[in-house]
């Protein structure tokens, strides 16, 4: 997917995604390594080149879905359900001197078609019911 602006000479700008979220497991016999489990899921579907729903990557100035992270996460096996869900978008699109707290539907059109996510760290917390 980045060969859509790659060609044309852009310089993608970069948004970090982060995932904070409660767990419920089905048994608490595996919750350490469940965590760990989930974590490297989340990474997977956030990667720029390999992640999202196909595994062919991120569209340039597409940020996922709240929902599909949720969906992805659920699918992994000794997941009973999840509790609380909230992604944070950490654009570093700020030039030199700008807040870097700047958000995205602030930046001019023609940097807000030029981001691609990554992932940053997760805080994934496995919690009883």
């Amino acid at each position: 997917m980045l060969s859509d602006h790659s060609a044309l000479g852009y310089r993608p700008d970069w948004v970090e995604v982060t995932v904070k979220a409660e767990i419920v497991p089905v048994s608490f016999k595996a919750a350490d390594a469940l965590g760990s489990t989930i974590d490297s899921e989340i990474r997977r579907f956030l990667h720029p080149l390999t992640g999202g729903l196909d595994g062919r990557g991120w569209s340039f100035g597409r940020r996922p879905h709240e929902s599909d992270l949720i969906a992805s996460v659920e699918s992994i096996e000794g997941v009973d359900y999840v509790r609380s869900f909230a992604v944070v978008s950490i654009p570093s699109l700020a030039e030199e001197g700008e807040d870097l707290d700047i958000s995205i539907e602030r930046l001019p059109k023609e940097r807000q078609i030029r981001y691609l996510i990554y992932s940053g760290k997760h805080e994934i917390d496995v919690v009883s019911a």
